[in-house]
């Protein structure tokens, strides 16, 4: 009787995955930087720059020069810290009093509200289902709140993946959370960007050019600097390169 070969093969599996890297950093227009929104896409950032007189500054952070464009006084004085925007409208937090502020872009006071929990620091606006809330960082109490965009009444919390939340966003796309205690920005609760001297801002937004499809940006008061950081697809393997085998029977 002849042996019957039976050829079994094997092929190989690859899978892509995502890294974010460090791409750049911009400086910020001085000490104390906090919060931060815009930058994607080549567009200016505004940041948050507490002391004893806080601004608002328009700074260009992409190219990374750090060059300002305008400025206004944040509301409330001393103790600035998050923003956010909806339709041309910031929302600025301030740490020391716990009051919110919504402003125009450039500045002009709209209203303003009590937190509904002390010490707020980074925010960002988002949806929840057809209901529109302020997503809101508290450090003391590591979780993020939902609050009310009219009364800042507290609706429901959020666990911190770290130990010490202050900022989180955007306002669409992948969760991110900033972590001053642990020196990182957490994205769904992972790990994705480590050894940050003190992350105390955030932003991100979808990219539509080169071979990033995200961005994001971090305020690092310990480097008074705004660090950026791209999404890049990575492929992990192939497992093999495939073979052949023969049994013979």
């Amino acid at each position: 009787m002849k042996p019957t070969v039976i050829l079994l093969v094997v092929l190989s599996v690859s899978a892509a995955a995502y890294d974010y890297r460090y791409a750049y950093s911009a400086p910020t227009p001085g000490p104390n930087p906090r919060g931060c929104w815009g930058g994607g896409g080549g567009g200016p950032t505004y940041v948050v720059q507490d002391g004893p007189v806080p601004y608002v500054y328009k700074i260009s952070a992409e190219p990374p020069t750090g060059s300002i464009y305008s400025s206004f006084p944040c509301p409330g004085g001393p103790g600035a810290w998050g923003i956010g925007e909806h339709w041309n409208y910031f929302y600025i937090t301030n740490y020391d009093t716990s009051w919110i502020y919504k402003t125009t872009t450039t500045g002009s006071l709209v209203s303003s509200f009590l937190s509904g929990v002390p010490h707020p620091a980074g925010l960002c606006y988002r949806y929840s289902g057809s209901q529109q809330y302020l997503h809101v960082a508290f450090p003391d109490e590591n979780y993020i709140g939902l609050l009310d965009t009219t009364t800042g009444s507290l609706v429901s919390t959020l666990p911190g993946p770290g130990t010490e939340p202050t900022a989180c966003g955007p306002n669409s796309g992948p969760w991110f959370v900033a972590d001053a205690g642990t020196g990182t920005v957490y994205e769904y609760g992972v790990p994705v960007a480590t050894g940050i001297g003190a992350p105390v801002g955030f932003y991100s937004c979808e990219l539509t050019r080169g071979p990033w499809t995200w961005e994001f940006f971090v305020v690092d008061d310990a480097t008074d600097s705004i660090l950026v950081y791209r999404k890049v697809t990575v492929n992990v393997g192939p497992a093999s390169l495939g073979r052949v085998k023969a049994l013979y029977r």
